[in-house]
């Protein structure tokens, strides 16, 4: 799927979260909701593409150079902290391409394993969305968790959640499907044989009926602008009405919405 249509996701997994976790008490949700839905808004769309960083950046030195001469335009976001952390996805990419390390060597196989590639496991699979679970049950049992810090982490983290799932969902409902990281590791690393699935797909590949075209369910094909992002849209627009409505109107009126 293409950014604009990752980003509706994250708006769309951003308004279903957070009517959801409202309705549970969500932290400030009873005493500051604008405030909790301001703080979560920007990182469920910054984690709606956050998973495309897996992009090659090019190297540091692109880093001094000005943004049209810079290598990785497909990086979703150009900030500074979002181009960080791809270079972090990257580490051992110049080493594979330096050539030094030969492929079929043991180090070679660990080299290209760990080389974050585009939908490859470290962006694109269960683990990120685990490794964030994780942080967030520890930021929800911590002594502290009163705290205003700890108040924020939480809706920080929730955002950021609830963008990647969307993301997730979104990059399954194409033929590449989505890398499955407890396949590749039983299969790989303790078993040595394939025995689970290493990758997850659902929908099925048709070719372009014209040369140069996407397929139909491709990216960036009629599957994706015609039905996903309109569906996203018009779904965004009676949730965020909703919200509205729920927010502004109904605190100061008899009639509700159940």
């Amino acid at each position: 799927m293409q950014g604009a249509t990752h980003r509706a996701g994250g708006v769309t997994a951003m308004l279903v979260g957070y009517t959801y976790l409202r309705s549970k008490g969500f932290p400030l949700g009873d005493n500051a909701p604008i405030a909790s839905f301001v703080a979560m808004y920007p990182f469920a769309i910054w984690g709606s593409t956050a998973s495309d960083l897996d992009h090659y950046p090019g190297s540091v030195w692109d880093e001094a150079k000005l943004i049209g001469e810079r290598h990785g335009h497909t990086i979703p976001s150009q900030d500074i902290v979002s181009r960080t952390f791809s270079h972090l996805l990257h580490l051992t990419t110049p080493l594979r391409k330096s050539g030094m390390v030969n492929p079929r060597s043991r180090l070679g196989a660990i080299v290209s394993v760990l080389d974050c590639k585009h939908r490859s496991w470290q962006t694109h699979s269960e683990l990120p969305l685990v490794l964030l679970w994780v942080a967030l049950a520890l930021v929800n049992t911590s002594a502290s968790n009163t705290t205003l810090s700890s108040t924020l982490w939480v809706l920080i983290l929730n955002g950021v959640i609830l963008g990647l799932i969307a993301h997730l969902c979104l990059d399954l409902l194409t033929p590449e499907g989505l890398p499955f990281a407890t396949g590749l590791f039983v299969n790989r690393v303790l078993l040595g044989r394939k025995v689970l699935p290493e990758r997850i797909k659902i929908i099925p590949h048709r070719p372009p009926t014209k040369k140069g075209e996407p397929g139909f369910f491709s990216t960036g094909g009629t599957w994706e602008k015609k039905i996903v992002f309109n569906s996203l849209h018009a779904v965004n627009l009676v949730l965020f009405g909703y919200l509205l409505y729920s927010e502004f109107i109904a605190p100061y009126t008899s009639l509700e919405i159940r």
